[in-house]
């Protein structure tokens, strides 16, 4: 009875920590005493977190504005899936997921901004007809005094596994912003 019963527990918070989108351990916002620069999240945005061996183990959603630690670097995410409809599973069309994975290090009293989205290129398929290709973007802009928003440089992440319970975060050499 006492199984049943964990099991029910463990069950419901996982469906209540999938809704909200944050998973594991989360990420330590800063106090109101610490050097800190301003998010502006977006809906699909995610700030994971890693342990002192630099293994994955949480992310904190991010769809609203947010204070980062400054100084120290911070992983972020955008992640989104597009065609997920009922009429797509009908019909055994995937899904466009689309997820990036990158690292910056704010500065003290800065105000980035999250972008994320899926555009479409003009590619070919296997007969030579025309076709919309999805290309996932994602980076991260920083506001200027006067309003201006200016690409920030960003390293481009990739996860590979270290061992059975253990993806680190690597940076992916051939992406550009």
């Amino acid at each position: 009875m006492q199984t049943q019963h964990t099991l029910v527990l463990l069950a419901l918070l996982s469906v209540l920590l999938t809704g909200c989108q944050s998973v594991g351990v989360q990420y330590r916002f800063p106090s109101a005493m610490e050097p800190s620069a301003e998010l502006q999240g977006k809906e699909g945005g995610m700030i994971n977190t890693f342990d002192a061996e630099g293994c994955y183990v949480g992310r904190t959603s991010v769809t609203d504005k947010v204070r980062l630690r400054a100084g120290e670097p911070v992983v972020l995410a955008y992640e989104v899936v597009l065609n997920a409809s009922t009429y797509n599973t009908m019909y055994n069309i995937p899904p466009i997921t689309c997820t990036q994975l990158f690292r910056f290090t704010p500065q003290a009293d800065a105000h980035y901004v999250l972008r994320g989205d899926i555009r479409y290129v003009n590619g070919k398929n296997l007969f030579g007809k025309t076709i919309a290709i999805p290309s996932c973007e994602a980076g991260l802009k920083m506001r200027l005094q006067d309003g201006a928003l200016i690409d920030v440089p960003v390293t481009y992440l990739g996860l590979q596994r270290k061992r059975w319970n253990c993806l680190q975060a690597f940076p992916l050499l051939d992406k550009t912003p």
